[in-house]
């Protein structure tokens, strides 16, 4: 028990790295930052911060591993209990300039009130010059408790490239984003599972998301969870977002997209629903806004209300929409239009597959503007 208004920090260590420290909170009132090790140019390994219990309420970071120039690899957060309030962030792994690999975050039965959490961060901003490395195989692991924070995110690069990272929520109510990954550069093959009945997130979910780079064979999985924003395998702003997959089964969410790119290419990606509700906005396979729109598929199974405008293969808004396809069947499927393939400028070779449902507006497989269909 007892109070402590400052910093505490288990292992500060300078150019040789900061390795197997511990920190255990089960009870008292923290008011200053929390870090298991802290580095300035050596490696921040293995690193543990524990808390069970009592109530931390700060305006810093809390972390396990942090290094300034080195890499912050295979620590880990385990968060079992406890009241958390922070204006900073929650980190198992943050180096600044190098890589953040390997890292865990875990959390069950606690309040969180923080800015984000992330499983592995590589990144800062040095005379407005961008530094960092990959952030990679991080994860983040919620199992219950309520969690208020603007991002949750498995791996975040702010200079760099997130491959491999995962989220997996299996209970628990979430105000927030929630990322595998997501990176300046490339953010591929990063995962988000979502499951459980009375699983709740208020915020989007995205398998990898990319600012300026590609998002590619990115996965999201959500079962049964009540998800109240859209949902995306693969998001980029300006890059590709190829061969991502969403699969939903059960829940509802509010829009559900395979692969989105507001510049980029969307193509390949595929979306498969089944015994969900998906609201005011759209379910798409792949969409692009000025890019092509490719070879994306739609699969809606059985007890599937999609409440939003259309069903889309493919969407281009400035380019074309090829060989696209969206299959429907279950006698208690609803939805209202269905278009295999909608473009600006070319449709070629999109179907649409109807085994059984129910459609109340348009169906059609082509939507072509000035080059045809």
């Amino acid at each position: 028990d007892g109070q402590i208004s400052g910093e505490v920090i288990a292992g500060y260590g300078g150019s040789m790295g900061s390795s197997s420290n511990r920190i255990q909170i089960s009870g008292g009132k923290i008011g200053g930052e929390i870090t298991s090790g802290y580095s300035f140019g050596g490696e921040a390994s293995k690193n543990i911060l524990e808390i069970s219990g009592g109530e931390i309420n700060t305006k810093s970071r809390i972390q396990s591993g942090f290094s300034i120039t080195n890499n912050a690899v295979e620590n880990k957060v385990k968060i079992s209990g406890g009241k958390i309030t922070s204006s900073g962030d929650i980190y198992a792994g943050q180096s600044q300039e190098a890589k953040a690999n390997d890292n865990v975050v875990e959390i069950s039965n606690a309040k969180i009130d923080v800015k984000n959490i992330y499983g592995g961060y590589s990144g800062s901003t040095f005379f407005g010059k961008a530094k960092g490395k990959e952030a990679l195989n991080n994860t983040v692991k919620i199992s219950s408790g309520t969690i208020k924070s603007d991002g949750i995110y498995g791996g975040y690069s702010f200079n760099d490239k997130a491959n491999g990272n995962r989220v997996e929520i299996s209970g628990g109510e979430i105000k927030a984003n929630v990322y595998g990954g997501s990176a300046k550069k490339e953010a591929s093959e990063n995962s988000v599972t979502v499951s459980g009945e009375t699983t709740k997130v208020s915020g989007g979910v995205y398998g990898g998301f990319s600012d300026s780079g590609d998002v590619l064979k990115n996965n999201l999985n959500i079962a049964g969870a009540n998800i109240q924003e859209g949902v995306y395998g693969g998001s980029s702003t300006s890059g590709k977002a190829m061969n991502n997959v969403v699969n939903v089964k059960g829940g509802s969410a509010k829009g559900v997209y395979g692969g989105n790119s507001n510049g980029g290419e969307a193509s390949g990606n595929s979306v498969k629903i089944a015994e969900t509700t998906v609201g005011f906005l759209s379910v798409y396979g792949g969409y692009s806004y000025r890019g092509s729109a490719n070879n994306n598929s739609v699969v809606i199974d059985d007890k599937t209300v999609v409440k939003g405008s259309y069903v889309q293969g493919g969407h281009s808004g400035k380019k074309e929409a090829v060989g696209n396809s969206v299959e429907i069947s279950g006698k208690d499927t609803q939805l209202q239009n269905v278009n295999g393939g909608r473009a600006e400028t070319l449709t070629k070779n999109n179907t649409i597959t109807i085994k059984d449902g129910q459609i109340s507006g348009e169906v059609i497989a082509g939507y072509g503007g000035s080059m045809g269909s």
